[in-house]
């Protein structure tokens, strides 16, 4: 794909990679496989979607993800040259979840699929989170994305190659620190949805799928729901308001932003009593 075809800005370097990801996917029977992490609110799963399009101008709702059984059914049911985005995919990949029923049906999917010869996108928060196996092995190449310290609407992104990414596993797990190995060059993106997909529309199936979650449970969705729930309660019951909280979150090593707090508090189904 040309630079002048893209409805948004690539960067000329990641653009190339794409391309040449795209012919060697095509002519040479392969496929890829790509970890985009980054903390929540920093517009990972935009710059997913923008990454996802370079490779498949056909990019629908339908071929973004969030639970494991979507993962696995449009795994299974995609034409070849597809992409795919398992959005929030810590759910069933998770290196916490490595021995479950669930984590190793996901992990045989994944090596078993190559001859369907498509391009998988998995987003989460961490690329500790992710189970060794796909983190060191399986994966092609991660994107870090991260927002400016002086101002959070400046996004940017690093890559990191199939050998820089297992150094990074491996030297930074333990810490869950990205810093080793030292990766100097960075690219902007901005926050636009290519054609075809709606933010509506992403909102509207990412929180049916945590609703219903397809008859699914797991540790990771309960937790998102429990942080909900007690991010209401300060809210409404102390007083103590998102932007605050975020910032007790931030001091813990652990933030996020103060919108994803509020919308996720907004759909739980939580009444609060005043005594």
């Amino acid at each position: 794909m040309n630079k002048e075809d893209l409805p948004f800005y690539v960067a000329s370097d990641i653009l190339r990679q794409q391309n040449k990801a795209y012919k060697k996917v095509t002519a040479g029977d392969q496929d890829r496989l790509y970890v985009i992490t980054g903390r929540e609110g920093v517009g990972k799963s935009t710059f997913c979607m923008q990454l996802a399009y370079v490779v498949d101008p056909n990019l629908c709702l339908n071929n973004i993800v969030f639970t494991p059984k979507q993962f696995e059914d449009r795994i299974r049911n995609a034409k070849k040259f597809e992409a795919i985005i398992y959005d929030e995919g810590f759910s069933g990949l998770s290196s916490k979840g490595s021995i479950s029923k669930q984590n190793k049906q996901l992990v045989r999917l994944l090596m078993e699929c190559r001859q369907r010869n498509l391009f998988i996108f998995i987003v989460l928060p961490s690329f500790f989170l992710l189970e060794k196996y796909i983190a060191i092995f399986r994966s092609t190449a991660l994107f870090n994305v991260l927002a400016s310290k002086r101002n959070f609407k400046l996004r940017y992104y690093k890559v990191y190659n199939y050998q820089q990414k297992k150094l990074l596993y491996i030297k930074g797990k333990t810490m869950m620190d990205y810093s080793k190995p030292k990766i100097s060059k960075s690219y902007r993106f901005y926050k636009k949805l290519p054609p075809g997909i709606s933010d509506e529309g992403y909102r509207h199936k990412k929180l049916m799928s945590f609703r219903n979650n397809d008859g699914e449970t797991t540790e990771e969705s309960k937790h998102l729901k429990q942080r909900a729930v007690l991010s209401k309660l300060l809210k409404e019951k102390f007083d103590f308001n998102y932007v605050e909280q975020m910032k007790i979150l931030e001091s813990c090593g652990c933030g996020v932003a103060d919108t994803v707090l509020s919308r996720s508090a907004r759909y739980t189904p939580l009444k609060i009593q005043n005594t």
